[in-house]
């Protein structure tokens, strides 16, 4: 489809601009189809780069010791991600540069946030912004983000979070905290993730036995 657009434009400009256009959409699609491969696992399915964003950023995500979650086999909504940040339940669409974005879409999303007791609805793009696009997800209380921009300033908020296991470095969550909190004597004042956190319990628990 692109290609047919680049050489119909052959008619109106030189064709050294036209060829130059086709060598540089055949070097995007080599270098997707090599990330693709280069991300690929035996136990993953990527087909894709949209499913390939996907997995990146649950990665990404997890690495913080975030809690994620694919949307339930069988829904069929534009939820491509659900994941707990700071406690507050987030559901994301990540879309490729090109895809378009239709009202739907951003409607499927919305009621998505009930759906899955959400509180923010995230749309991100690998790519330029689509204004229109933008200016609708926005119009329903729907956050429109760059993909990389995104997770820059995802690992930068949670680099800086405080809520960081003493043991392991993973991120924990409010409950956990207050938890760690009422435990504050026996966790000489640190905080733990559920697993560590169990350890030193039932550590505790056996030595007064």
């Amino acid at each position: 489809m692109v290609s047919a657009a680049i050489i119909a434009l052959a008619y109106v400009i030189p064709y050294q601009v036209v060829i130059g256009l086709l060598f540089a959409q055949v070097i995007t699609v080599s270098l997707v189809s090599f990330r693709i491969r280069n991300y690929s696992k035996p136990e993953r399915n990527v087909k894709n780069l949209r499913n390939l964003l996907v997995l990146e950023f649950k990665d990404l995500l997890e690495s913080y010791g975030i809690s994620c979650d694919f949307p339930p086999r069988g829904d069929y909504s534009s939820v491509d991600l659900i994941a707990d940040i700071f406690g507050e339940k987030t559901v994301f669409s990540i879309r490729e540069g090109n895809d378009e974005i239709h009202k739907s879409e951003v409607q499927s999303l919305v009621a998505s946030l009930s759906k899955h007791g959400a509180k923010r609805g995230v749309i991100l793009v690998d790519g330029l912004l689509p204004i229109e696009a933008k200016r609708l997800a926005e119009s329903y209380g729907l956050e429109f983000k760059r993909y990389e921009k995104y997770k820059e300033e995802i690992q930068e908020e949670l680099g800086s979070q405080p809520n960081l296991c003493h043991a392991c470095g993973k991120l924990i969550d409010q409950n956990q905290k207050e938890l760690c909190r009422s435990n504050s004597e026996l966790l000489g004042g640190k905080l733990y993730c559920h697993e560590h956190f169990k350890e030193i319990i039932d550590k505790s628990s056996a030595e007064t036995i």
